[in-house]
């Protein structure tokens, strides 16, 4: 049983038959209700935008994140359940120049200007605080950047992956936003979900806190004339220095998970889930949508 917003996008990556429920997150009394007898609860839901939305608009996006996981953490308390997965952020970690973010580098709090950030963080504390006073178990992962099939492509709510594929198929200059020299990793989804299932299925305690990356460092800029280059398309890739540049430095180190799971875990390499994720698009979108297919 799945409880999400938008049942047909959940469609793509769970199995046939799983029943789905649509419902509002942020309605205590609808998720509590719903709230299913299950022997887990995997807590995957954000309310999430851009980076420029996230610390202009920082204590909208705090406060509706907020309203979700104290709804889920009712629910499973409610019905009393035993495990709780849940996904937290890469984008917690401090800005460590050119070190890969293990789950021993330090956490930003206060001096965050990104209300999803500090909405994640707290999401931890608050879950740490059940399993400390309930004994419900929780697994906190933090996700890489994640992209890939059935992706947001609203102009508000794109990530970067996204963004990059949307900009790809118009006519204009293809923009990226600070210096394009920002180093990332990323994560396919559909590694996330296996990375998930991977580590629901390990026997043996698995850590509290854990990363989930491909660990594959690439700068935006590469991402772009990658993107361009599956295109086929002659887009010019250009640098906006007065957009917010974010971390200059923002990459995962996955060897906890490897040496959890098995290193016979294979992650998706970028040009593949790039691939994937233009055919997606395309799948999605037409001409009559302004774009260039």
């Amino acid at each position: 049983m799945a409880l999400v917003r938008n049942p047909q996008a959940a469609k793509i990556l769970l199995p046939d038959d799983v029943a789905f429920f649509s419902c509002n997150l942020e309605d205590r009394g609808t998720v509590v209700e719903l709230f299913p007898l299950a022997d887990i609860c995997i807590h995957l839901a954000s309310v999430k935008f851009n980076y420029k939305v996230h610390t202009e608009q920082a204590l909208m996006v705090a406060e509706r994140n907020l309203e979700i996981h104290r709804n889920l953490i009712e629910g499973c308390r409610a019905r009393g359940i035993p495990k709780v997965m849940f996904l937290s952020s890469v984008v917690v970690y401090e800005d460590l120049a050119h070190h890969l973010l293990t789950e021993r580098s330090p956490v930003r709090f206060v001096d965050t200007p990104d209300g999803y950030a500090w909405s994640k963080l707290v999401m931890e504390g608050l879950f740490r605080f059940l399993t400390r006073e309930t004994g419900i178990q929780s697994i906190c992962v933090r996700a890489d950047n994640t992209y890939g099939p059935g992706d947001s492509y609203a102009v508000q709510g794109m990530q970067v992956i996204p963004s990059i594929v949307r900009k790809a198929h118009q006519d204009n200059p293809l923009i990226i936003w600070g210096s394009g020299m920002q180093k990332r990793t990323f994560l396919y989804v559909n590694d996330l979900v296996r990375g998930l299932l991977a580590l629901l299925g390990m026997e043996r305690n698995i850590p509290e806190v854990i990363n989930l990356s491909s660990s594959q460092v690439v700068t935006l800029m590469n991402v772009a004339q990658e993107v361009v280059r599956q295109t086929g398309r002659e887009v010019e890739v250009v640098v906006d220095t007065d957009q917010p540049e974010g971390n200059a430095w923002r990459c995962m180190d996955n060897s906890l998970f490897l040496k959890t799971v098995g290193r016979d875990f294979l992650f998706t390499p970028l040009q593949e889930g790039l691939n994937a994720t233009i055919r997606d698009f395309r799948t999605r979108f037409t001409e009559h949508d302004g774009l260039q297919i």
